[in-house]
């Protein structure tokens, strides 16, 4: 039986011996994210940061530290993380309506948006081989490459994100917070960008993939290491979610690997998406490079009820918060 998830789940876990109890916390306030270039060990991911609190000094410092390691030889993975961003939304600004007004801020309709007149946006649609080629875009095959086309232009409504939806892997991203035990691993996502809350808990003890198991927005989950690498399979992923922002559709079909690297006080998160059903090659976004925050664990907080996203939160709360110091 197919499951549909439109409700959001608010849970208390106990996943792991090294802690007794555990509520993932209600969506802080959205923090500027500013990615560059990191400068320790190849491939060069980006930095993950908030705002201008962490340089790439820190990263390098950071870096330099220690690994700790648990009693069976491995990384010690456990600790909170930065931000989980793959993607961002750009901001709509001073865009032409479809009957010729224009978007203010906080006021207009994003279904009557014409995103193609939007110069951010006009970039992106007249130019999908360079995204392709930039790792922002999977390659799709002919026959789904217009259908993704046509749901980028109507992302902004038609996202499964907006709609209550879970984001699901590998759109997440990377975990807020990890515990780690000898046979599992735990992912915590506090629901800043992820809309809810969640966790991930992923065997590491030979555990193989459910072949019976319902399809999940988080898809099942199964860890191994190569080395000092956690290697995290995910397959029977919900055809329901979205890649991405900007119609990234895929199939049942799809296959995730997570690679998650511990070098002293970063972790190095990179990810692989397969869909022989949709996509040319696979696709391998940038990775990213995460410092390790010093302040214990995530701050628990009130539950967060879900609710669709009426369009004009979406405009005035979301997409326009980054960019409030602009003139109207």
């Amino acid at each position: 039986m197919k499951l549909r998830f439109r409700s959001c789940f608010v849970m208390t876990v106990v996943p792991l011996a090294v802690m007794s109890c555990y509520s993932c916390s209600s969506a802080p306030s959205v923090r500027e994210s500013t990615p560059s270039k990191a400068t320790f060990g190849p491939p060069a991911p980006n930095v993950m940061r908030y705002g201008d609190a962490w340089t790439e000094e820190d990263l390098r410092k950071a870096a330099a530290m220690p690994t700790p390691r648990t009693a069976d030889g491995h990384p010690d993975m456990t600790g909170l993380y930065g931000p989980t961003y793959l993607e961002r939304t750009a901001g709509l600004v001073g865009g032409p309506l479809t009957e010729g007004k224009t978007l203010k801020l906080g006021t207009g309709h994003p279904h009557d948006l014409d995103l193609r007149g939007i110069a951010n946006f006009k970039n992106k649609f007249e130019n999908l081989d360079a995204e392709v080629e930039a790792g922002r875009r999977p390659s799709y095959k002919p026959e789904y490459k217009q259908k993704a086309y046509d749901l980028m232009l109507i992302s902004h409504r038609e996202d499964p994100a907006i709609h209550c939806q879970p984001r699901g892997v590998p759109r997440v991203g990377p975990p807020d917070e990890i515990f780690q035990s000898p046979t599992a691993v735990v992912f915590l996502y506090s629901g800043a960008e992820s809309w809810i809350p969640a966790f991930r808990a992923i065997p590491i003890d030979g555990t193989t993939h459910d072949e019976d198991g319902d399809p999940f927005p988080n898809g099942d989950s199964v860890g191994h290491w190569e080395g000092d690498t956690l290697v995290v399979d995910v397959t029977n992923i919900s055809a329901e979610t979205w890649l991405g922002g900007d119609g990234l559709i895929h199939s049942e079909n799809l296959h995730v690997v997570e690679r998650l690297t511990r070098v002293g006080d970063t972790l190095q998160y990179e990810v692989t998406v397969e869909d022989p059903t949709m996509f040319t090659k696979p696709w391998t976004p940038k990775p990213f490079a995460l410092l390790r925050k010093k302040d214990g664990h995530g701050h628990a907080g009130e539950d967060q009820p879900c609710t669709e996203k009426s369009s004009a939160h979406q405009i005035e709360d979301r997409l326009f918060r980054p960019l409030k110091n602009l003139k109207k």
